[in-house]
C-alpha cells in the first residue's frame, strides 16, 4: 500500500512537471511576449530575470484543477476563491487577473520585505527568485492584490503577535505592517489560492496546509 501511494505521487508529480514543461516552452520564443501583451514595463529587468518570471507563469498555468483530492462538500464549504476572485478557480484565468494588476517590476534590495506593490511598480528582491516556484507565485499573487487600492494596505501586527514568517524567520513582525484587518486583502487572496492547491493537488498536502495557515494567521479577524 506504502508503494502505491509513493507510486501515485511520483506519477502525479511527472504529469505536473511535464505541464509545466510545455507551458513553459510556450514562452520559449520571445520571452517578453506576455508582458508586453499587458503593457508591462519590464525595461530594468535582465532577460534572465523575466525568464524566471515566466516560469513562475508557466507554474501556475500548469496547476491541475480538473479533479478534487478532497469531498466535494468539503470543498464547496470552504473555497472562497471564486467569492473572491470573480471566477472559478483556473491557472490561466489567475494569471491574467495577475497580469492585469502590474504596471512595472523593477528589481531593487528590499530591507524587510521579498516585494513591495507602491501602486505604480513592483519591487522584486533578488531573494524572491531564491524561492521555491510555490513561494514565488504566492508573493506575486500577494501583491497584485494590492494594486486594488490603499483599502488593501497591511496594518501593522499585534506587539503580542507569536508567530514566525515562512519566508523571514528573523523578522520581527509585531514590528512591522505585515498583517490585513480584512480577509479580502493580500492575505486572504493568497490562502484562497493555497486552499485550491490543496483541494486538487494531491501531494505536499502538509506544506501546502502550513502554508495556508500561515497566510490565515496574518488575518487579525481570524485570531
Amino acid at each position: 500500500m506504502h508503494f502505491l501511494k509513493l507510486k501515485i505521487k511520483l506519477h502525479m508529480n511527472l504529469i505536473f512537471t511535464l505541464l509545466l514543461f510545455i507551458s513553459f516552452s510556450l514562452f520559449a520564443e520571445d520571452p517578453t511576449f506576455i508582458w508586453k501583451k499587458y503593457n508591462i514595463d519590464i525595461s530594468q529587468i535582465s532577460k534572465s530575470k523575466i525568464e524566471k518570471l515566466n516560469l513562475v507563469l508557466s507554474f501556475i498555468e500548469a496547476i491541475p484543477y480538473n479533479k478534487l483530492y478532497v469531498s466535494e462538500k468539503f470543498y464547496k464549504s470552504q473555497s472562497v476563491f471564486e467569492k473572491l476572485y470573480g471566477f472559478t478557480f483556473s491557472g490561466r484565468i489567475l494569471n491574467e487577473w495577475v497580469l492585469h494588476r502590474i504596471k512595472k517590476i523593477r528589481i531593487k534590495k528590499l530591507k524587510d520585505f521579498l516585494a513591495l506593490n507602491t501602486g505604480t511598480e513592483l519591487i522584486l528582491s533578488e531573494s524572491y527568485f531564491e524561492l521555491p516556484l510555490l513561494e514565488q507565485s504566492l508573493v506575486l499573487i500577494h501583491e497584485a492584490r494590492h494594486s486594488d487600492g490603499k483599502s488593501f494596505a497591511h496594518i501593522t501586527c499585534p506587539k503580542d503577535f507569536p508567530f514566525l514568517s515562512q519566508r523571514n524567520v528573523e523578522a520581527l513582525l509585531s514590528e512591522l505592517e505585515a498583517c490585513d484587518d480584512r480577509t479580502d486583502g493580500a492575505y486572504g487572496f493568497a490562502a484562497a489560492y493555497l486552499f485550491e492547491l490543496i483541494s486538487y493537488y494531491p501531494t505536499d498536502r502538509e506544506i501546502l496546509i502550513g502554508k495556508y495557515n500561515s497566510e490565515l494567521v496574518r488575518i487579525i479577524t481570524k485570531r
